[in-house]
């Protein structure tokens, strides 16, 4: 899918100030002038890329939304007010088609272009196919220790997994040699019944003993899963240390336990419906929020340093 003009930004979620700096780490970040300490709000990137494309699967596709231009991408595209926005991703892709075409399809990295200035998207599940084992999972009869959960955990026994994922990262290091990458986690759809503190007690006063009715066993599986992609995502970028190639972690607490503690809006479609385990258009709003935050940080550490200039003319 390609936008030329971007429509005026989709359910754009204001940041105050005050967000952005606790966001960033950036609260004790200060300037003194005339004994007046006031937070540095960060510089932004809101205008500096003019094209950003998607690259992926169908989280990174916008799957689940009620149109794909409320995807987190596309969302994040309009928000940056860029002037054109690709989406390369494509439901079902693994990190090996993403990298080899099919046929007379090319791959997403041949249909990269060159001149993208910002990269964004989620790769991996597709290896195992995350969507049927949460869809397994959603129902009775899965742990650690039963063939559906042994099935998808092992693909990070062998290298194949690793291996394709590196060489996507560098495939669009290279290829997009002017471009930042920001590679996402995947968000949870369920998080075991082991609760941070601060919603513990919600969950004690809730009454509800099975807030899934799965038991912990499932929520476990299914969170351990998650897990373990995410963690072979950031090993490898911390692996390749290049300063264009960054990590998002997914946002937290929006999985549908928590949601339910809290009395929140789901975000994520349920297992009855033809997108289930993936996000709606909540989910993908809140994942653009955790995105862009990233990208701020990123802007502020690497660019305004001039690493990040560095890094593009080691690559030309």
């Amino acid at each position: 899918m390609t936008i030329d003009r971007l429509p005026s930004p989709i359910d754009r979620i204001k940041l105050s100030r005050r967000e952005l700096l606790v966001g960033l780490g950036l609260v004790g970040v200060a300037s003194v002038v005339g004994g007046d300490t006031t937070p540095k709000p960060p510089e932004s990137p809101i205008g500096k890329y003019e094209l950003v494309v998607a690259f992926g699967d169908s989280y990174a596709y916008g799957l689940g939304a009620t149109s794909p231009e409320y995807g987190y991408i596309a969302r994040l595209a309009s928000r940056l007010q860029a002037k054109r926005f690709e989406n390369l991703a494509h439901s079902g892709a693994s990190p090996g088609d993403m990298l080899r075409a099919s046929g007379n399809i090319p791959s997403q990295i041949d249909r990269l272009p060159a001149d993208a200035s910002l990269v964004v998207g989620t790769a991996g599940g597709n290896a195992y196919d995350l969507r049927k084992f949460i869809m397994d999972c959603l129902g009775p009869g899965c742990s650690s220790d039963t063939p559906t959960f042994e099935d998808a955990s092992a693909v990070f026994r062998g290298n194949d997994f690793y291996d394709d994922l590196k060489k996507l990262y560098d495939a669009l290091l290279g290829k997009a040699a002017n471009a930042p990458i920001l590679v996402n986690g995947y968000p949870k759809i369920i998080e075991p019944l082991v609760l941070p503190p601060e919603l513990q007690k919600l969950y004690d006063d809730s009454g509800l003993p099975e807030i899934t009715a799965l038991g912990k066993a499932n929520d476990q599986a299914i969170s351990d899963i998650v897990d373990m992609n995410n963690t072979a995502a950031q090993e490898i970028i911390s692996r390749i240390n290049d300063p264009r190639l960054v990590y998002v972690d997914p946002p937290k607490h929006i999985d549908l336990i928590t949601t339910k503690i809290l009395k929140e809006p789901s975000c994520f479609h349920g297992a009855g419906s033809e997108f289930g385990g993936h996000p709606n258009n909540l989910g993908y709003e809140k994942t653009e929020a955790v995105t862009f935050l990233a990208l701020v940080a990123m802007y502020n550490r690497h660019i305004k340093s001039g690493s990040l200039s560095a890094a593009r003319g080691a690559r030309r």
